[in-house]
């Protein structure tokens, strides 16, 4: 890890976990060209500081910030990781999480924000439209503000109800660091916070999988496969970049998230039909009809709301070559004798005892195995139900105590013969 001194302007290489307390700031990239680079700083001080380059004036400032709190170092993307090397690259990519959470402070600049005015944020201001950015938001400690002209207007935990309205994240997200007095600093409501003194893993797993999936659905990044990368750190996982793959690097990261994870939300993703008439699905591997196609997959708004935790616990997806196999609830679907109804091991925020369910189209079945094809569903204008719906409770099959043993087997979900499309209409599946 390279870090840059606050005062001299040089970088020094630090190896393993012995390294300074050091500040890092979270920001947009301009034009490339403009951004201080590595070579920039390793050309020396006094060619940096007469380069000229527009990115100078935020690496200066951001750099005295860091010096006015007490901190030599300061560790800045743009300029602290050689991008020519993609070793170097790939190790930065997959460590960059746990630096963001090692960091003594963290200085969000919002570059199109002139006001002091927290109320005048919203999600148009690009930092909050930006993938990475969510990293950089959750995994410090401390996350301080500042708008265009380098003005402090907040902290993460002051502007905890104005960040979440903008990012559809639970506040309490962005206080459960704090120590356990923390009942004092919050509003009655709040006081009951049980995030306190956790493991910021920890905190994360409180959260499912497509929760925090939906934390990312209206971010972006410039580079397809860094819609996966951005996301590393939030599951804990790490995989080899292979820039040029596109989008199959977030069905990588899928698979690598249920070999680690039980949490069968996974699978509760929307698909709109501009997804499944993309060439990528008419042409691409077929493998990708089983799994979201990107993170707006889980767009909120798009899909029930889950709880997030299970209420019922969840056994392992296992990835086979031919699809992926897994233990749910199986029940009919009462209005097409075609269909069943795969409950998962994930409820409803509406109702705890409620879980969403896949509709499934069975192809074959064994003494302890049933095979089937996942129906994708398109909602029509006059029809807006998603993929993912709630089972009507009143049919017993989804309601805590009325699960049988019987109904409970193992499900694998194949691969259509060639990649072609399964649509289902809604009034089919009430």
């Amino acid at each position: 890890m390279r870090l840059l001194h606050t005062e001299k302007l040089e970088l020094t290489s630090f190896l393993g976990e012995e390294r300074p307390k050091y500040a890092i700031l979270s920001h947009t990239w301009g034009d490339p060209e403009d951004e201080i680079l590595l070579g920039d700083v390793q050309s020396g001080r006094s060619r940096l500081l007469a380069c000229g380059k527009p990115g100078l004036p935020k690496l200066l400032k951001a750099a005295e910030v860091a010096r006015d709190s007490g901190l030599e170092y300061i560790w800045i993307d743009t300029c602290c990781i050689d991008k020519s090397s993609s070793a170097e690259l790939s190790e930065a990519i997959n460590s960059m999480f746990a630096w963001y959470a090692s960091s003594t402070v963290c200085y969000a600049y919002i570059s199109d924000f002139e006001s002091t005015d927290p109320d005048l944020l919203s999600n148009s201001n690009r930092w909050f439209t930006r993938g990475w950015t969510l990293q950089e938001l959750i995994a410090p400690p401390v996350v301080e503000f500042y708008n265009k002209d380098w003005v402090s207007f907040g902290n993460r935990e002051s502007l905890r109800s104005e960040l979440s309205s903008i990012t559809g994240i639970e506040a309490l997200v962005f206080v459960w660091h704090l120590p356990s007095q923390c009942s004092l600093a919050l509003s009655e409501e709040e006081s009951g916070c049980d995030l306190c003194h956790v493991d910021l893993a920890e905190m994360l797993d409180s959260f499912s999988v497509a929760t925090r999936m939906s934390w990312a659905a209206r971010r972006r990044t410039t580079r397809p496969e860094d819609a996966a990368h951005s996301l590393l750190g939030l599951f804990h996982v790490n995989m080899p970049l292979l820039y040029g793959e596109g989008q199959n690097a977030f069905q990588r990261l899928q698979h690598e998230i249920i070999r680690k994870s039980t949490d069968q939300s996974i699978l509760t993703f929307t698909v709109k039909r501009d997804h499944l008439m993309s060439a990528r699905f008419r042409l691409g591997n077929p493998l990708h009809f089983l799994f979201a196609g990107s993170p707006s997959w889980f767009e909120p708004g798009l899909q029930p709301p889950l709880t997030d935790k299970n209420f019922r616990p969840g056994t392992p997806i296992l990835l086979l070559s031919s699809g992926i196999q897994l233990e749910v609830h199986i029940a009919p679907c009462t209005s097409h004798p075609h269909f069943s109804i795969a409950v998962l091991s994930c409820s409803s925020k509406a109702d705890a005892l409620s879980s969403p369910a896949l509709i499934l189209w069975e192809v074959s079945r064994s003494t302890t195995i049933r095979s089937f094809k996942r129906m994708w569903i398109v909602p029509r204008e006059e029809c807006p139900e998603a993929l993912v719906f709630h089972v009507n409770a009143g049919t017993g099959i989804v309601r805590g105590q009325s699960l049988s043993g019987e109904w409970k087997m193992q499900v694998k979900l194949l691969l259509p013969p060639h990649p072609g499309l399964w649509l289902v209409d809604c009034k089919h599946v009430r």
